[in-house]
């Protein structure tokens, strides 16, 4: 409590004083049109609503009657003394502000306080901040400090009605045309304006509609395409006010402008772009984002631009050092319904794919192994890269280069490689295997491996060239060996020999398998050149299917026959031990 002792007239702050108290307020019970609204236009089936209802009428003032203590919850006292007290002054707050008019003269003032002590009178009121200055009257009798009180009308802050009816404010929608009522709490003493919020879900349930201060709040039936109402029932000047929002549940179109994903740069500063169109609630700006999943770098300040439908929006990322860097990331906005839409870089794709670029100041260089002979591109394939590696299945007109990095295909032509010396008839770059170079070759050898040599300038995605390298690579072998398989004689009497051999169009690493009927037999014998040669003797009468695998040194595997004697590349021979029983005889016994 603030108290002090004056024992002369009105000074300056008595005069300050008594022109604070003349603040004019609104009469109480005006009729004033109240207004409702909403927060946003549309909103998604998940989000939420702040409703504001404002309304002067509502404005009640409350009588504080015989109020004992001040603010702070100090009593009120005055310091009366055993002498003249005329003139002394004390200033207190009161608990509750502003202080509202009694009358109807529309201002506040000394006449709309009152205290309960006939040795003292009210001087002066601040309405806004509370403060009232009392002081002694003339010739008063108290002789001691004396405890008071004060009666006035202050603001109070208000709630709106939880029945239907005058006051009351209803939630519905184009799915649940009842609804509820909501409790709105004004918020402040003397504001005249109410706020709640509330959600949107797939049913409709009351928690909370009838207290404004409860976390849990009241959710209103609905689904895309419909009206949610907000109405008012105004009692003076009677009528419904009312609000409405519209329930949209389209995601904002987010496309990437540049960089393309999968492209490259020399730039360790790449600038992002994106843009954001929504032909319903419209974006929101402030919303977009650039998220980086991968590579480190930092998103800089995002500039937007207006386009048709939406906005553009565009960052500089930092933090990338030179060398070679595989950024990840992707861009976002909101709708003005709480959409939110994230650019995809694979629309076929489940879900939404995040965008590559790469951050390159290194040239592009061969990487290991370097090449290999007999690969090739199988535009048959259905896959995106299309190489076929299977060595059984390789060209021996083919050989597929390898690097460390995508490179462009404009850059690559046969002139930039040398194979054992003589440039190659063809070299090709292709979308699905961009770090691999197809060279055309007269036909080699199956265990050839020529020297590859880069004398030319080729360049990677971004825009790195290499015209000569110190990794020049002997190309590995990749091309299985063929392989020949002969019985003889094809059919035999029992207990006969049969003959295997396997021939092989270069050197193997061991002696073939041989299996016979599934069952592996001893090592076959080197005759010759790749030649091997395996004995077989066999007693029972059968067919019998040969298998063969052999492996050359480079490890390429190829097998010769097949299980199934049925298939036109099995190898097979038969023993027969009996002659055929005669069925008929001409002419009969």
């Amino acid at each position: 409590m603030n108290q002090r002792k004056v024992r002369s007239t009105i000074g300056i702050m008595g005069v300050l004083l008594l022109l604070l108290s003349l603040v004019t307020v609104m009469p109480v019970g005006a009729a004033v049109a109240g207004t409702v609204a909403l927060d946003k236009a549309f909103i998604n089936t998940t989000g939420t609503l702040t409703i504001t209802l404002t309304d002067a009428d509502l404005n009640a003032a409350v009588t504080q009657t015989n109020e004992a203590t001040d603010f702070n919850g100090a009593a009120y006292s005055f310091p009366f003394t055993a002498g003249n007290d005329a003139g002394t002054q004390q200033q207190i707050r009161v608990k509750k502000f502003p202080i509202l008019d009694l009358g109807t003269d529309v201002t506040v003032n000394f006449l709309d306080v009152t205290d309960s002590l006939l040795d003292l009178e009210v001087l002066a009121v601040s309405a806004n901040d509370g403060l009232v200055t009392v002081r002694g009257k003339t010739g008063e009798a108290t002789a001691a400090a004396a405890a008071y009180t004060l009666t006035y009308k202050a603001a109070e802050v208000q709630k709106t009605p939880s029945l239907a009816g005058s006051g009351a404010v209803r939630v519905t929608s184009s799915q649940d045309t009842t609804g509820f009522v909501i409790v709105l709490m004004e918020t402040g003493p003397d504001t005249g304006i109410f706020k709640a919020t509330f959600k949107t879900a797939a049913a409709t349930v009351t928690t909370g509609a009838d207290d404004a201060d409860n976390a849990t709040r009241p959710t209103i039936a609905t689904v895309s395409g419909n009206i949610i109402t907000v109405s008012y029932a105004d009692a003076s000047p009677a009528g419904t006010r009312s609000a409405t929002v519209t329930v949209e549940n389209n995601k904002p179109v987010a496309t990437v402008v540049s960089p393309a994903t999968g492209s490259a740069t020399q730039n360790v500063n790449p600038k992002l772009t994106a843009s954001f169109t929504d032909a319903e609630a419209g974006v929101d700006s402030t919303t977009i984002t650039f998220v980086i999943t991968a590579g480190g770098a930092t998103v800089g300040a995002i500039s937007t631009t207006t386009i048709s439908g939406g906005f553009q929006a565009e960052t500089t990322l930092s933090g990338l050092a030179a060398g070679e860097t595989t950024v990840s990331w992707y861009a976002q906005a909101t709708d003005k319904a709480g959409n939110v839409g994230r650019t995809d870089s694979n629309t076929t794709t489940v879900n939404d794919q995040d965008h590559s670029l790469r951050v390159d100041t290194v040239s592009p260089d061969f990487a290991s192994p370097g090449a290999t002979t007999g690969q090739w591109w199988d535009v048959a394939k259905t896959a995106t890269d299309k190489t076929e590696t299977s060595a059984i299945l390789a060209k021996t007109t083919s050989i597929r280069l390898i690097f460390n990095e995508s490179l462009d295909a404009a850059s690559v032509s046969s002139g930039d490689f040398t194979v054992d010396g003589v440039p190659p008839a063809g070299a090709e770059v292709f979308s699905g295997a961009p770090a691999s170079v197809f060279l055309t070759v007269p036909a080699m050898a199956a265990d050839k491996r020529p020297a590859i040599v880069l004398v030319g300038a080729v360049s990677d995605k971004a825009g790195n060239s290499r015209a000569s390298s110190a990794a020049n690579p002997t190309a590995t072998d990749g091309i299985a060996p063929t392989i020949t398989v002969a019985v003889n004689p094809s059919l035999v009497k029992a207990s006969a020999n049969v003959t295997i051999e396997v021939g092989s169009n270069e050197t193997l690493l061991t002696a073939p398998t041989i299996l016979v009927n599934e069952i592996a037999q001893g090592s076959a014998s080197l005759v010759g050149t790749n030649l091997f040669r395996l004995t077989f003797t066999n007693a029972s009468a059968a067919r019998y299917n040969v298998q063969v695998t052999a492996q050359d040194a480079a490890g390429n595997a190829r097998t010769a026959g097949n299980a199934d004697p049925a298939v036109t590349t099995a190898v097979l021979f038969q023993v027969d031990a009996a002659l055929p029983a005669v069925t008929s005889t001409t002419p009969t016994t």
